[in-house]
């Protein structure tokens, strides 16, 4: 296993240990603003990985509602081929969730989802490919994780949904956990590289005042995960792309060998 650290300076202290990329949002009354602040991967057997995010840029500035570009990709930069994982962990806040456009049940921009504040995450990850797919919650509110989907069974490569958590209890984060449907190819110029998850970020409408005055940290985390592809002794590993099923039990393997859940 190999963990790859690369740190920033940053104006305040963030613990980290194992994401290899955080949307660190510093909470104001009226606006955020994001810094990466730490870049770590981690890796089963000889393999070595990168962690891309587009048009994603330190200190940019956005209002409830808006949105910012971050695009995750994996790159694999080793010598061996290898599959790959993603865990996101997306952050909930105890706050009053507002609908963003008018509907047809009457409801208004602006208006309460609920009377109350409540426990609900507070970012929309959003996909902007040609073959996406939603991860919804309970309504109200809904949560909403759209990714960029991978599909065996029509040539799709991309993404398969493994497992997530769209509670509502009081902890920081509901996580998130995905596989990449295609063997990362080592030294290639076209097939070792993942497509996007997602494509940006929005950040929901809702009371900003109910987070107090002042600087308020919270983050999107990432982590990636490597298991070099040889030697698994996985049914269905001979396919071009895996089935739902395939990337499933490769997981399972790096849960037992890393503990990655």
């Amino acid at each position: 296993m190999r963990m790859k650290n690369h740190k920033l300076l940053l104006p305040v202290a963030v613990a980290a240990a194992a994401a290899a990329a955080l949307l660190s949002v510093f909470m104001t009354l009226s606006y955020l603003t994001d810094t990466e602040v730490a870049d770590n991967k981690i890796t089963i057997g000889s393999v070595a990985l990168e962690i891309h995010e587009g048009d994603y840029e330190d200190s940019q500035k956005i209002a409830a509602g808006g949105s910012l570009p971050k695009a995750p990709s994996i790159e694999n930069t080793g010598k061996n081929d290898e599959y790959v994982f993603i865990e996101v962990s997306v952050p909930k806040k105890e706050v009053t969730l507002l609908y963003e456009e008018d509907d047809e049940n009457n409801h208004k921009t602006g208006q309460k989802i609920q009377d109350e504040a409540s426990v609900a995450e507070i970012f929309k990850m959003i996909a902007e490919g040609t073959n996406t797919d939603n991860i919804t919650g309970n309504d109200p509110p809904e949560y909403v994780f759209s990714y960029n989907k991978g599909d065996a069974g029509n040539n799709k490569e991309g993404w398969v949904f493994l497992s997530g958590s769209t509670d509502r209890t009081g902890s920081a984060a509901n996580k998130y956990y995905f596989g990449y449907n295609k063997k990362l190819v080592a030294g290639s110029s076209t097939d070792n590289r993942t497509i996007t998850l997602f494509d940006k970020v929005t950040l929901k409408s809702f009371i900003e005042q109910e987070l107090g005055v002042g600087n308020v940290n919270v983050q999107i985390g990432i982590r990636a995960f490597g298991i070099q592809a040889d030697e698994l002794g996985v049914d269905g590993l001979d396919s071009e792309l895996l089935s739902d099923t395939t990337v499933g039990k490769l997981y399972k393997i790096v849960e037992r060998k890393q503990g990655a859940a």
